[in-house]
């Protein structure tokens, strides 16, 4: 009934008896019925385009041919898989199984597979561009549809009916071998999926692993490298080499928008891009190895860097120059006095390990970049590091003679032209600006005529 429905176009109700069929008990004792059955399942889903269950019936039934010796089911296995890879635009393969089902039909001599191994062999070639091939089994199956017509004229009745018979009988005994083939089939095919599925996972949980330690190990190898080039041996601060790697590109980036504001493609004046630099001279860094010994001293160097980082805020920052000097630049962000800068630096030193009985005097040298307001590209990040450390001299020599902190600030006046320090002595050029009256030196000095005279002595 299946195939009567079939061959008349009512695919849905061929496929309910097919499945009767299949759910047969005695359907599963004979493989050739099950291979049939299963190709006729595969035929049917072909014919309803339903490609995935036609390829899924079809290669179970393929399995099954490979273990038995029957050439009629193989031709027509072939020529479901011509079909279906006719659907899918394969068109070697179309060429190939119709060719392997027209050969196994041929030695079977059965019309009704030489007819579709030709109609198959006409759509590939067609569909492969080779109309001339494709005409040549058209015309043959064609023939053949002819005499199969012809000779199916001829089947009585009463020869469908034994046919029919035969088939039902068939189905009662072969129920149970199909059953017994599905669910072994169904648990060796569970069993690979579950080992497969170990496998995937035992393989990504090593890999997991793996990438995780190796992450794991090159942040180590990274920070240990960043703490190594970039941080001063002792105190863990900032050192000089990062300081040369990040001045250069902050003062260019500063430049470039000054450049913006006077060309006008900046409406406001851009003074947060300006910089503060303040060297810091601190004379107990330079001291307290020979107060308190090597050990003694590491750990307080150590302790005076963790307590200084602590103190700057972000986005100021602060650089270990030298043994005794720290560098540190802010932005100016909001106005504020020379002496208010001067002050807060000095709350750091005199909070840090207050019951330790050391010197606390500060030594400031102080200057904004750009240092010439007319002309501020005339100076370099070197430049303004000399004209610093300039500064910083002439706190130390008043500290000195006066034994107190004190603070220098050097401002180069507006009109300040570029030439009166472009030469290669900026020291000595800093030095002639300031006796110009070039370049003001604000201090915390109180004799300021005796500050003076120390200046163009120095």
């Amino acid at each position: 009934m299946g195939d009567i429905y079939f061959l008349q176009g009512k695919y849905n109700l061929a496929l309910v008896h097919y499945f009767n069929v299949i759910d047969h008990k005695s359907t599963g004792k004979n493989i050739q019925k099950v291979i049939d059955i299963r190709l006729s399942l595969a035929s049917t889903y072909l014919q309803l385009y339903n490609y995935p269950l036609a390829e899924q019936y079809l290669v179970r039934a393929e399995k099954l041919l490979n273990y038995s010796d029957l050439p009629a089911l193989k031709a027509r296995a072939a020529l479901l898989d011509a079909g279906l890879a006719y659907h899918q635009q394969e068109n070697e393969k179309v060429l190939e199984q119709a060719q392997k089902a027209l050969e196994l039909s041929q030695s079977l001599q059965q019309t009704s597979l030489e007819q579709q191994s030709y109609q198959l062999l006409a759509l590939g070639y067609e569909q492969k561009g080779d109309f001339k091939n494709a005409l040549v089994n058209i015309k043959k199956a064609n023939s053949l549809r002819i005499y199969q017509q012809d000779q199916l004229n001829q089947i009585s009745e009463e020869a469908f009916r034994k046919q029919k018979q035969f088939v039902e009988q068939g189905l009662h005994y072969d129920i149970q071998e199909q059953e017994l083939g599905e669910a072994t089939e169904k648990q060796n095919k569970f069993q690979k999926v579950a080992l497969g599925l170990f496998c995937v996972a035992a393989l990504l949980a090593l890999i997991v692993m793996r990438l995780s330690y190796v992450y794991r190990r090159n942040k180590t190898e990274l920070h240990e490298l960043n703490e190594n080039l970039f941080t001063h041996a002792r105190s863990g601060l900032p050192n000089l080499r990062l300081l040369n790697a990040k001045l250069p590109n902050s003062l260019q980036r500063t430049q470039r928008y000054f450049e913006q504001w006077q060309v006008g493609e900046l409406i406001n004046e851009p003074l947060s891009d300006r910089l503060r630099f303040v060297m810091i001279d601190l004379p107990f860094l330079r001291n307290m190895y020979l107060q308190n010994g090597y050990k003694a001293g590491l750990e307080l160097e150590r302790a005076f860097g963790d307590f200084i980082r602590n103190k700057v805020e972000s986005p100021a920052r602060i650089y270990h120059f030298s043994d005794a000097n720290l560098l540190y630049i802010e932005p100016s962000i909001k106005p504020r006095t020379a002496e208010s800068l001067f002050d807060e630096i000095q709350s750091w030193v005199n909070e840090f390990e207050q019951e330790r009985k050391m010197n606390r005097i500060v030594r400031i040298g102080m200057a904004n970049y750009p240092f010439l307001p007319r002309a501020y590209t005339a100076i370099n990040d070197k430049e303004l590091l000399d004209i610093l450390l300039v500064a910083t001299h002439m706190a130390r020599d008043v500290s000195m003679r006066e034994s107190q902190s004190h603070w220098v600030y050097l401002k180069a006046i507006d009109n300040a032209p570029a030439a009166s320090l472009a030469t290669d002595n900026i020291r000595q050029a800093c030095r002639t600006a300031i006796k110009q009256g070039l370049i003001k030196v604000h201090s915390s000095s109180q004799n300021e005529d005796g500050f003076k005279k120390s200046l163009m002595n120095g």
